[in-house]
């Protein structure tokens, strides 16, 4: 029986996405590799942040909803890669908890087979929620 470690298999994982790449792009860099794997490179992670901070409910879902068809991401890749970028933003305690309390919701939901477009609903929802609550306690 072998044994591999987690380095060494992350190591596997990582050529893999390499060989994966440049058998279908003639160049392997970032935005190429992300591209493959169908995960959210950061510039698309910090743009779908923008768009739930910023935008309306209707036009955040529908944005992100059509970049995620694009590019073929998961809900659950962009929740992965969003928390951080969370836990840098300026937000009062109580806000940022509930935002994260609906994250984990989210993710919960979808681990059991909860569908994506509602989940995706819920998402842009639980940033309303926060923008709201953070609208009122501006003064």
């Amino acid at each position: 029986m072998v044994c591999l470690t987690q380095i060494f298999l992350m190591y596997i994982i990582y050529l893999q996405s390499m060989k994966s790449t440049s058998m279908s792009s003639k160049t392997v860099d970032g935005p190429s590799v992300y591209a493959c794997v169908a995960y959210p490179s950061p510039a698309e992670v910090r743009s779908l942040l923008d768009h739930v901070l910023n935008e309306p409910i209707s036009t955040a879902y529908h944005n992100i909803t059509t970049v995620k068809n694009l590019k073929g991401i998961a809900l659950q890749d962009i929740i992965t890669e969003i928390h951080p970028l969370i836990m840098r933003i300026d937000l009062p305690d109580a806000i940022r908890c509930d935002l994260l309390i609906a994250l984990s919701d989210i993710e919960n939901r979808m681990s059991q087979g909860a569908s994506e477009r509602l989940q995706l609903g819920a998402f842009v929802s639980a940033f309303t929620r926060a923008k709201i609550a953070l609208e009122s306690k501006i003064p």
